[in-house]
């Protein structure tokens, strides 16, 4: 799997995050591709810090000029949100791909984190958004491939409900 060194330096490093996008769109059976890797993380100062500790020992850096530690600080993601437009911190390391930090969603940390299962890959633990947080994100983006997604995401639902399974 591609960024397992980056998901398996978050573990080491203990940060509370939860794979979004779509990296969990494919880990739940929608057949598609992604060139990069979404994260839903915990904001708080701690966390924050750890995140940046583990970005760097993988050798992703951000994107643009900011302080990684601001990304625990409200006032300034609101400014980033309003004055920027952004909706998430990229990193970047060369020749891989991009690894995004959600700075707004409209499921909280709390709630993706109770909800995510947990998969194992190549012996790294990975905790992957509930197919209900899933689409409130990509209804939340609204983009034609998240709008697709979202079908994709209601149909294995769908059948996994037929079949008595139940998701969290």
């Amino acid at each position: 799997m591609r960024y397992l060194d980056v998901l398996a330096s978050l573990n080491r490093n203990r940060v509370r995050y939860v794979v979004v996008g779509g990296m969990a769109v494919i880990m739940h059976g929608v057949p598609r591709t992604t060139k990069d890797i979404d994260l839903l993380v915990d904001l708080s100062p701690e966390n924050v810090a750890a995140l940046a500790v583990a970005l760097e020992q993988a050798g992703y850096r951000p994107k643009v000029p900011v302080r990684v530690i601001d990304l625990s600080n409200e006032a300034i993601r609101n400014e980033w949100i309003e004055q920027k437009g952004m909706k998430a911190l990229m990193f970047w390391k060369t020749a891989s791909g991009d690894i995004d930090v959600l700075v707004a969603s409209p499921v909280d940390f709390g709630e993706a984190a109770r909800g995510a299962t947990t998969y194992e890959v190549e012996g790294t633990s990975v905790p992957i958004a509930s197919i209900e947080s899933l689409i409130a994100m990509k209804r939340f983006a609204g983009r034609p491939h998240d709008l697709s997604d979202i079908n994709a995401l209601e149909r294995i639902r769908l059948v996994s409900d037929q079949q008595g399974e139940t998701w969290p």
